[in-house]
């Protein structure tokens, strides 16, 4: 069943995949052209930290950099993370439960907006909903690699560290907020660039 909502909301979300690039859109896509620069000093001067832009390099040398093709990383992450909002769900509820979830977040209007923009926030929440699932299934390794990679996604997201530290702490969850830490320890190389 899960398919055919991921069906549904792959259809939702194309006809705006076609839609002309947005402002920042069009700046990521020159700067990923290197017509700003190198690519790292564009990021610098960026208001999120480097990793999308990074993966986005990646995508677009092999792929060009037409409107489909740069917004097509957010499209894939939108639908995975629909996927993983129903694994989180089905692992402490029941398939009913993570059935209604996942078509709450294929329906949702913001996560369709993200899903078909060519920007960081599709990446951001698809780590974030990731590192949630690894840490219910208990998996200290890949929380901690999805963790380290939201925070170097969204600054945002380091909200969010903040307040699962704080209950990693009330709960005493020692291993965790341990890992969470060390995740966040990651982005000393990237303080320097927060003037």
């Amino acid at each position: 069943m899960i398919f055919w909502v991921l069906v549904v909301a792959l259809f939702l979300r194309l006809p705006f995949l076609s839609s002309s690039l947005w402002l920042d859109e069009a700046i990521q896509a020159l700067a990923l052209q290197g017509r700003m620069g190198p690519l790292l000093t564009y990021a610098l001067a960026d208001f999120q930290p480097p990793l999308y832009h990074f993966v986005l390099k990646i995508w677009t040398n092999y792929l060009g950099y037409s409107e489909h093709i740069l917004r097509l990383p957010s499209l894939l992450f939108g639908l995975g993370t629909i996927y993983l909002v129903y694994l989180i769900a089905k692992l402490l509820s029941n398939s009913k439960t993570a059935l209604i979830a996942a078509i709450l977040a294929t329906t949702n209007p913001l996560l369709i907006y993200y899903s078909t923009e060519g920007r960081t926030y599709a990446l951001t929440a698809f780590l974030v909903t990731a590192s949630f699932y690894f840490f219910f299934r208990k998996n200290l390794v890949f929380f901690a690699i999805t963790t380290a990679s939201y925070l170097w996604t969204s600054y945002l997201s380091w909200f969010l560290a903040l307040a699962l530290g704080f209950y990693l702490l009330v709960t005493k969850n020692w291993r965790y907020l341990f890992t969470l830490i060390i995740s966040a320890l990651t982005l000393v190389f990237w303080l320097p660039s927060l003037h």
